[in-house]
């Protein structure tokens, strides 16, 4: 079911066959992944890189989200999260999270949207530029929190997979009433342009793919090249082996993809909304693609085409 409520949208599938609920959601600020990657590695960089700011940003907001969610054991049991994370992906910053129940959705949603107040996260952005290798700049940081906030004015938009019943006057009948804790947004004076500097090379093989495509071309190579790690980028699939060639190349075989996807029919009509639980837990997918599957219910066989088609 898709819900509207004001400048917030709602994708939810009801799925029997995963433990609990996944919630994925996304804003329309632009994030760079590599440098976003650091940072979610605490990995200290000598220099700056182009996307530093932003990556910063959208970090600190994260820091927030997860403070809020899973700060300590009192938070974790009021929210019944068990996993959060963030990603950057097709233009849109992403947190993720799996929560059970629908007062643990309710919780978690209404805590997530009482953070979105960009001129607050000032602090935890210095932090974050000092660890990437510069200096926060606040010019260029009003900036930046005005743009998340023209993104959050614009469109918020969830999509959630999992074990609950719920219908749809439920669900809009939370929304009116979550929609009340998204702080009042305010822009703020006295910007600075985003600088430039230089950009991250890219190291490792990838393999062209966007969408659902990219999805199972992810989760097919994960499992079959013997553990080899795996990204969803925006326009590729990015695997972190630099000899991966070759075993690329032996995976576009047609009869290794169809002996894949066997196991996956035995989920018959439930396998979109177990795929699109394990794109979310997984960082394979944004927000629109989880809708996507949601809508289009794809079904396992048609995973051949869509992963031999691309490879």
């Amino acid at each position: 079911m898709q819900i509207n409520h004001k400048n917030i949208e709602i994708n939810l599938a009801q799925c029997k066959r995963v433990a609990d609920i996944a919630v994925i959601m996304g804003i329309q600020f632009k994030v760079n992944k590599c440098c976003l990657n650091k940072l979610k590695c605490n990995n200290p960089s000598e220099k700056l890189h182009t996307g530093s700011e932003s990556a910063s940003m959208g970090y600190a907001l994260y820091e927030l989200v997860k403070e809020k969610m899973t700060g300590s054991a009192l938070e974790i049991s009021k929210s019944k999260v068990s996993r959060i994370s963030c990603n950057a992906l097709n233009g849109k910053f992403l947190l993720s999270w799996n929560t059970s129940g629908f007062s643990g959705l309710r919780k978690t949603l209404s805590l997530a949207l009482g953070c979105l107040a960009a001129p607050k996260l000032y602090s935890k952005y210095a932090e974050n530029m000092k660890l990437l290798g510069g200096k926060s700049d606040r010019d260029i940081f009003n900036t930046l929190s005005n743009e998340m906030t023209d993104a959050i004015k614009k469109n918020i938009k969830f999509s959630i997979v999992g074990k609950i019943k719920v219908d749809e006057s439920k669900i809009k009948d939370l929304l009116t009433k979550i929609e009340s804790k998204i702080p009042k947004q305010e822009l703020l004076k006295g910007l600075k342009p985003v600088p430039k500097y230089e950009d991250h090379t890219q190291l490792y093989p990838t393999v062209k793919a966007s969408g659902i495509s990219a999805v199972a071309i992810a989760d097919y190579i994960r499992a079959k090249s013997g553990g080899m790690s795996v990204d969803v980028c925006d326009s590729y699939v990015l695997i972190y082996n630099k000899n991966a060639d070759t075993k690329i190349n032996q995976l576009k075989k047609k009869d290794r993809i169809k002996d894949y996807v066997k196991k996956y029919e035995k989920l018959k009509d439930e396998f979109y909304c177990v795929f699109a639980y394990m794109a979310i837990t997984q960082n394979l997918a944004d927000c629109c693609t989880i809708a996507s599957i949601i809508k289009t219910k794809p079904k396992a066989s048609s995973m051949v085409e869509l992963i031999s088609k691309n490879m």
